[in-house]
């Protein structure tokens, strides 16, 4: 993506079912690489599952989610 000239991204998460340390170290990569860039990674829809790891993860500052509908998202 930022190859081709993608620098603000956001990832609809409504299809995750799980997420895991693994998961998160992957998101604070690719949110890195984003930011080097002069870009932003924001997060948006997500399931059930998904939203609790978020919310009892002390990441859950660095990766606010947002609702699909949400215009801030």
């Amino acid at each position: 993506m930022l190859a081709e000239g993608s620098r603000h991204v956001t990832l609809v998460l409504c299809g995750v079912t799980r997420c895991d340390n693994a998961s998160f170290y992957v998101l604070l990569g690719v949110r890195q690489a984003l930011h080097h860039a002069g870009g932003s990674l924001s997060l948006s829809g997500s399931s059930t599952n998904v939203r609790l790891a978020f919310e009892r993860s002390p990441l859950r500052q660095v990766f606010p989610l947002h609702d699909e509908d949400d215009p801030a998202a």
